[in-house]
């Protein structure tokens, strides 16, 4: 079974890799993804008083995120538990995340995306959709969204 886990370096994202270490079949390969998102895939609005939004606000927006040395140890450290009795790999890619999440299930042929999803307000999930709703929607394959207890991975 070829399984996608979609992490970044919340608690939910480690529950999920705790979820897919404990759930999976022997056998599995695991690949460990995390998605830098780009500037212009967080939607964040204009500051006031910046005027018109240009090159150096989208290149301001983008060093304020982790560098892919730092992506990619983080990637490792949430995903060590899923990867950590199973043949597996660790990848970080950049763009839109639940965009990102699918084009890479399909392209790896993932049987199986596991990715984790957080309390949220509903007034935060109107203004910023949901990752995980969307990669549900979206995705070429089965999805499994794991959702944290109240007392957290063990």
């Amino acid at each position: 079974m070829m399984v996608l886990l979609a992490i970044d370096d919340d608690q939910a994202s480690r529950h999920a890799a705790y979820a897919t270490a404990a759930w999976l079949p022997e056998g599995s390969h695991v690949v460990a993804l995390h998605v830098k998102p780009t500037a212009l895939s967080l939607g964040t609005p204009i500051p006031p008083g910046v005027g018109l939004a240009g090159p150096g606000y989208a290149m301001h927006l983008t060093s304020a995120l982790p560098s892919d040395d730092e992506l990619q140890a983080i990637a490792q450290d949430v995903a060590a538990k899923a990867l950590e009795h199973r043949p597996g790999s660790v990848r970080v890619e950049r763009g839109d995340p639940a965009a990102t999440i699918c084009q890479v299930a399909e392209e790896i042929e993932a049987d199986l995306i596991v990715l984790g999803t957080g309390d949220r307000s509903w007034i935060d999930r109107l203004f910023n959709p949901s990752v995980s709703a969307s990669v549900a929607t979206d995705a070429p394959c089965s999805v499994l969204i794991a959702r944290p207890t109240t007392h957290g991975p063990r």
